[in-house]
Protein backbone atom coordinates (compact mmCIF):
# COMPACT_ATOMS: atom_id res chain seq x y z
CA UNK A 1 0.00 0.00 0.00
CA UNK A 2 3.21 2.15 0.67
CA UNK A 3 4.33 1.97 -2.99
CA UNK A 4 0.84 2.69 -4.68
CA UNK A 5 0.58 5.94 -2.84
CA UNK A 6 4.12 6.99 -4.09
CA UNK A 7 3.63 6.11 -7.36
CA UNK A 8 -0.40 7.91 -7.24
CA UNK A 9 1.39 10.51 -5.39
CA UNK A 10 4.03 11.27 -8.24
CA UNK A 11 1.70 10.93 -10.90
CA UNK A 12 -0.58 13.94 -8.91
CA UNK A 13 2.70 15.69 -9.41
CA UNK A 14 2.81 14.90 -13.72
CA UNK A 15 -0.51 15.88 -13.60
CA UNK A 16 0.20 19.23 -11.58
CA UNK A 17 3.39 20.48 -13.57
CA UNK A 18 1.40 20.70 -17.21
CA UNK A 19 -1.32 23.05 -15.49
CA UNK A 20 1.46 24.77 -13.53
CA UNK A 21 2.98 25.73 -16.58
CA UNK A 22 -0.44 26.57 -18.27
CA UNK A 23 -0.97 28.87 -15.24
CA UNK A 24 2.40 30.78 -15.69
CA UNK A 25 1.68 30.78 -19.90
CA UNK A 26 -1.67 32.39 -18.85
CA UNK A 27 0.27 35.42 -16.77
CA UNK A 28 2.95 36.08 -19.12
CA UNK A 29 0.41 36.44 -21.78
CA UNK A 30 -2.16 38.57 -19.88
CA UNK A 31 1.49 40.48 -18.79
CA UNK A 32 1.93 41.36 -22.41
CA UNK A 33 -0.88 42.87 -23.67
CA UNK A 34 -1.41 45.10 -20.91
CA UNK A 35 2.00 46.25 -21.90
CA UNK A 36 0.59 46.79 -25.43
CA UNK A 37 -2.06 48.63 -24.65
CA UNK A 38 -1.82 52.47 -25.56
CA UNK A 39 -3.00 55.10 -23.03
CA UNK A 40 -3.99 58.61 -24.01
CA UNK A 41 -2.08 60.85 -21.42
CA UNK A 42 -4.32 63.69 -19.89
CA UNK A 43 -2.12 66.34 -19.94
CA UNK A 44 -3.15 69.95 -20.27
CA UNK A 45 -2.29 73.21 -19.85
CA UNK A 46 -3.45 76.13 -19.16
CA UNK A 47 -2.83 80.07 -18.10
CA UNK A 48 -4.39 82.94 -16.71
CA UNK A 49 -3.62 86.61 -16.84
CA UNK A 50 -5.45 89.73 -15.28
CA UNK A 51 -4.73 92.57 -17.59
CA UNK A 52 -4.42 95.52 -15.55
CA UNK A 53 -6.07 96.33 -12.82
CA UNK A 54 -9.84 95.42 -11.66
CA UNK A 55 -12.68 98.07 -12.12
CA UNK A 56 -14.23 98.43 -9.23
CA UNK A 57 -17.99 99.53 -9.60
CA UNK A 58 -20.66 100.29 -6.84
CA UNK A 59 -18.15 98.32 -3.88
CA UNK A 60 -19.59 95.52 -4.75
CA UNK A 61 -18.69 94.25 -8.18
CA UNK A 62 -15.57 94.04 -10.45
CA UNK A 63 -14.72 94.35 -13.39
CA UNK A 64 -12.14 92.14 -15.04
CA UNK A 65 -10.21 91.78 -17.86
CA UNK A 66 -7.76 88.88 -18.21
CA UNK A 67 -6.70 86.13 -20.78
CA UNK A 68 -7.06 82.45 -20.99
CA UNK A 69 -5.52 80.01 -22.63
CA UNK A 70 -5.46 76.19 -22.81
CA UNK A 71 -4.00 73.49 -24.48
CA UNK A 72 -4.81 69.92 -25.47
CA UNK A 73 -2.70 66.62 -26.12
CA UNK A 74 -2.00 65.84 -29.90
CA UNK A 75 -5.23 64.10 -31.32
CA UNK A 76 -7.68 65.69 -28.77
CA UNK A 77 -10.61 67.52 -29.55
CA UNK A 78 -14.22 69.08 -27.73
CA UNK A 79 -16.92 67.45 -27.88
CA UNK A 80 -19.07 69.82 -26.55
CA UNK A 81 -18.34 72.99 -27.27
CA UNK A 82 -15.78 75.12 -25.86
CA UNK A 83 -14.14 75.39 -22.30
CA UNK A 84 -14.87 77.99 -19.86
CA UNK A 85 -13.69 79.02 -16.23
CA UNK A 86 -14.50 81.32 -13.37
CA UNK A 87 -12.37 83.74 -11.57
CA UNK A 88 -12.54 84.24 -7.85
CA UNK A 89 -11.34 87.24 -5.92
CA UNK A 90 -10.55 87.36 -2.61
CA UNK A 91 -9.80 90.25 -0.61
CA UNK A 92 -9.17 91.51 3.21
CA UNK A 93 -12.15 94.20 3.80
CA UNK A 94 -11.83 95.35 7.53
CA UNK A 95 -12.06 91.88 9.83
CA UNK A 96 -13.55 89.69 7.30
CA UNK A 97 -12.42 88.12 3.66
CA UNK A 98 -14.88 89.30 0.85
CA UNK A 99 -14.76 86.83 -2.29
CA UNK A 100 -16.99 86.95 -5.19
CA UNK A 101 -16.93 85.29 -8.92
CA UNK A 102 -17.49 85.57 -12.06
CA UNK A 103 -17.45 83.59 -15.01
CA UNK A 104 -15.82 83.40 -18.58
CA UNK A 105 -15.24 80.91 -21.95
CA UNK A 106 -13.10 80.18 -24.52
CA UNK A 107 -13.74 79.73 -27.88
CA UNK A 108 -11.24 76.46 -28.07
CA UNK A 109 -8.63 75.12 -26.74
CA UNK A 110 -5.69 75.65 -29.24
CA UNK A 111 -3.08 77.35 -26.88
CA UNK A 112 -3.72 80.58 -28.05
CA UNK A 113 -4.29 83.58 -25.06
CA UNK A 114 -7.66 84.55 -25.48
CA UNK A 115 -9.25 87.68 -24.12
CA UNK A 116 -12.44 87.66 -21.88
CA UNK A 117 -14.13 90.27 -19.53
CA UNK A 118 -16.34 89.90 -17.00
CA UNK A 119 -17.89 90.82 -13.64
CA UNK A 120 -17.76 89.31 -9.81
CA UNK A 121 -20.43 90.62 -8.04
CA UNK A 122 -20.14 89.78 -4.16
CA UNK A 123 -23.18 88.10 -2.14
CA UNK A 124 -25.87 90.21 -1.01
CA UNK A 125 -24.70 91.22 3.22
CA UNK A 126 -21.08 90.97 2.47
CA UNK A 127 -18.72 93.56 3.37
CA UNK A 128 -18.16 95.59 0.52
CA UNK A 129 -14.62 95.51 -2.32
CA UNK A 130 -12.26 98.39 -1.43
CA UNK A 131 -8.84 100.31 -3.62
CA UNK A 132 -6.10 97.66 -3.04
CA UNK A 133 -4.37 94.48 -3.77
CA UNK A 134 -6.05 91.05 -3.58
CA UNK A 135 -6.11 87.62 -5.09
CA UNK A 136 -7.72 85.80 -8.13
CA UNK A 137 -7.60 82.67 -8.62
CA UNK A 138 -9.06 80.85 -11.92
CA UNK A 139 -10.48 77.23 -12.59
CA UNK A 140 -11.00 76.23 -16.34
CA UNK A 141 -13.25 73.31 -17.10
CA UNK A 142 -13.01 71.14 -20.04
CA UNK A 143 -14.54 67.89 -21.42
CA UNK A 144 -12.36 66.29 -24.27
CA UNK A 145 -11.89 63.11 -25.77
CA UNK A 146 -8.37 61.98 -26.29
CA UNK A 147 -6.97 60.50 -29.59
CA UNK A 148 -7.89 57.61 -28.62
CA UNK A 149 -11.74 58.40 -28.27
CA UNK A 150 -11.47 58.52 -24.26
CA UNK A 151 -13.66 61.09 -22.57
CA UNK A 152 -12.05 63.32 -19.90
CA UNK A 153 -13.24 65.89 -17.54
CA UNK A 154 -10.49 68.00 -16.26
CA UNK A 155 -10.86 71.43 -13.94
CA UNK A 156 -7.50 73.02 -14.33
CA UNK A 157 -6.69 75.46 -11.32
CA UNK A 158 -4.23 78.70 -11.76
CA UNK A 159 -3.03 81.25 -9.60
CA UNK A 160 -3.25 83.26 -6.98
CA UNK A 161 -2.71 86.00 -9.03
CA UNK A 162 -1.61 89.37 -6.88
CA UNK A 163 -4.67 92.23 -8.64
CA UNK A 164 -4.98 95.37 -7.73
CA UNK A 165 -8.83 96.55 -7.46
CA UNK A 166 -8.89 100.38 -8.07
CA UNK A 167 -11.92 102.97 -8.71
Amino acid sequence: MNMQQKRLNGWRRLAVLPLMLLAVLMLVLAGSLGTHTAHAQSTLSATFSITGSAKLIARTTLQISGTASCTLPDGATLPYGSPGGTVTVTQASGRVIVQAQGGYGLPTCDGTAYPFQMFATLPAGSAPFHGGRATATSNLFISWNDALGNFHEDDLLTGPLVIKISG
